[in-house]
């Protein structure tokens, strides 16, 4: 279901709603550090090239940053 295995989909993603939650409950300038981080590891050991392990946490870290911004927005 949770499957990141080329190819496949996911309709569901838990780490980015982890991420999310850690930006807002520890702040934006703490969490994208220890999302990019995270995010760099997991494709490293899981064997991805190196390009696209350096390159997909910056995906993930904007799509924390968009998430975090539009949420603050609405709670305001």
């Amino acid at each position: 279901f949770v499957n990141a295995s080329p190819g496949v989909v996911s309709p569901v993603w838990p780490a980015s709603g982890l991420a999310l939650a850690a930006a807002l409950v520890f702040g934006l300038d703490r969490a994208i550090p220890a999302v990019y981080v995270g995010t760099l590891a997991s494709n490293i050991l899981s064997g991805d090239p190196l390009l696209f392990s350096y390159l997909a946490p910056l995906a993930q870290v904007l799509e924390v940053a968009l998430g975090y911004f539009l949420v603050r927005q609405v709670a305001e």
